[in-house]
Parts: structure tokens; sequence; C-alpha cells
């Protein structure tokens, strides 16, 4: 009986790396994977050995996806907004939040190496524009490799289906929007 990657008994945390270095997943290499996709899976520190094997560098472990560090990041910035007791209009917290969230992203961009996203970014028809231009779309964040976008909802206002035809027609290739309530 097949039991595929790992024994009966609950695997190492370094089992599934093992696995992937010695034979890949579903008769698939690490270099047809690519490491990327080997690492990014991988919720814990990386010994030096295993990351010497795949060809990455020793301190540059990706624990996260896109998905969950944009997610993330709202959420930190919600709390950021909450301990800075932040008061205004619904329109100026929100806008507040958005800042400080475009401003970490870029922060761990610069820090961990770039992953395609953007923030805070204007578009018409495919074509980005200066901030804010008359007619455009802003799109809080936008992964420029697949195409999806996140929108975050800092306040009780659900996105509405126009918002997401927009972002549909005016950005860039779009693939999915995704709505992100904080």
């Amino acid at each position: 009986m097949d039991r595929g990657l790992f024994p009966k008994r609950p695997p190492s945390p370094f089992g599934f790396l093992n696995a992937v270095i010695n034979g890949g997943i579903e008769g698939k290499t690490v270099g047809e994977m690519g490491t990327e996709i080997a690492v990014a899976v991988v919720p814990f520190p990386i010994p030096k050995k295993i990351t010497k094997a795949v060809g990455i560098a020793p301190n540059s472990v990706v624990t996260r996806t896109n998905a969950q560090l944009v997610d993330e990041i709202g959420t930190r910035s919600r709390a950021w907004a909450q301990r800075k007791q932040l008061t205004g209009s619904a329109r100026a917290l929100g806008s507040g939040q958005h800042k400080h969230a475009k401003d970490v992203l870029e922060r761990y961009q610069r820090m961990f190496g770039e992953r395609g996203l953007v923030a805070e970014r204007s578009f018409i028809d495919g074509l980005e524009v200066p901030y804010g231009s008359k007619g455009s779309t802003r799109l809080d964040v936008l992964d420029t490799l697949t195409g999806d976008v996140w929108d975050y909802k800092f306040g009780v206002t659900p996105m509405s289906q126009s918002q997401i035809n927009r972002i549909f027609q005016h950005g860039p290739g779009i693939n999915s929007v995704i709505p992100l309530y904080k």
C-alpha cells in the first residue's frame, strides 16, 4: 500500500523537504517544480544543508504565499489603526489604513525580495496612470505575475459588483478580485 510521501507516523517537519529534494512530488523533480514552489509551502526555518541542496540562500525563507502576506498586512493595518486610536471620518480612517498597508508591503518586499506585488496603483483600460487620475480605478494590491487583485475593506461597506467590474475593465490582465474584509 502506497502511503504517499510520509510513513504511517506523523512526519518530521523536514520530511516534506527531504521528499522534494530526493524524489520530487508526483513525479516532478525540484527543477521541474521550481525552488519557489518547494520552499513556499514550508512554514518553518530551513536547515542550511537543505537550502544548499535546493539552491536558495540559507536565510531566505518564504513562509507565506502572496495571498497570505496580503491578508496578514491587512490585519496588521487594522490593528495599527486601533493601536494609534485613529479618529475621523470612515473615509479618512480607510485611507490611513490603505497607506499603512502599502508602506508595509513595500518595506517587506525591499527587505525580503520582490514578489511582484504592487499597491495603490491607478489604471485606465489596462494602462497605469498617475495616482487618482480622473476615470481611473485604483487597485489596492495587484499581483503582477498572476493578475490577482486584493481589495481591502476596512469598514462595513461591502464590495459592489460595479467596483469588481471596474477592476476587471481597467486593471491590467486581471484574473481574480478578492475582497479582504478587515
